[in-house]
C-alpha cells in the first residue's frame, strides 16, 4: 500500500519498483472524486 497524496512521489515510487529490465514508460493520474479535477504524469525511460 502507497500512502501519499503526492502525485510526483507516487510516481516515483513506482517507477524506482518497476523491474530495469522492463521500464518503458508509466503513466499515473489521481481523480478527485469530488470535483473531477485530474493531474497526470508520464514517465519515460529514455527521456
Amino acid at each position: 500500500k502507497i500512502e501519499t497524496n503526492d502525485l510526483d512521489e507516487f510516481t516515483n515510487i513506482l517507477w524506482n519498483a518497476l523491474n530495469e529490465d522492463n521500464k518503458v514508460s508509466l503513466f499515473t493520474r489521481f481523480i478527485n472524486i469530488k470535483t473531477g479535477e485530474t493531474n497526470s504524469r508520464i514517465v519515460n525511460k529514455n527521456k
